[in-house]
């Protein structure tokens, strides 16, 4: 609406950047200058999540509060910790966190009963 200028029925270019630049040049400047921005966001987003999953894994993998005997009686510590700390909240099985504790405890047990056992602890708790 700016480059159709103000006589025409569009806008009043605040900014001046008609006179600085032909206005089919904000065509190819905007779009690239938000591309650039909202890659630098991606990168930065992106970046942390992966320092805060690589901090997860070595808190579950190191932490001796899940050192015990076996993978089911991990999974049923955490399971009853989770109820207590979400105060009523909703279930949400921990998939990720109970495949990196499949990592420290070898297993014959699959991902789906180790879930199943952590929903039955969390309702019977």
């Amino acid at each position: 609406m700016v480059i159709v200028t103000e006589e025409n029925g569009g806008w009043r270019d605040h900014y001046h950047f008609m006179d600085v630049a032909p206005g089919w040049l904000s065509l190819i400047i905007v779009p690239l200058i938000a591309f650039l921005v909202a890659s630098l966001m991606r990168y930065l987003h992106n970046r942390m999540h992966m320092r805060r999953k690589k901090q997860t894994e070595e808190l579950y993998l190191s932490s001796s509060e899940f050192a015990l005997p076996s993978i089911e009686e991990t999974v049923m510590t955490l399971a009853k910790q989770d109820k207590e700390y979400g105060k009523g909240g909703e279930m949400i099985v921990p998939r990720r966190i109970i495949t990196l504790l499949m990592k420290k405890y070898p297993t014959a047990k699959s991902l789906s009963d180790l879930c199943c056992l952590y929903t039955k602890t969390y309702l019977n708790a």
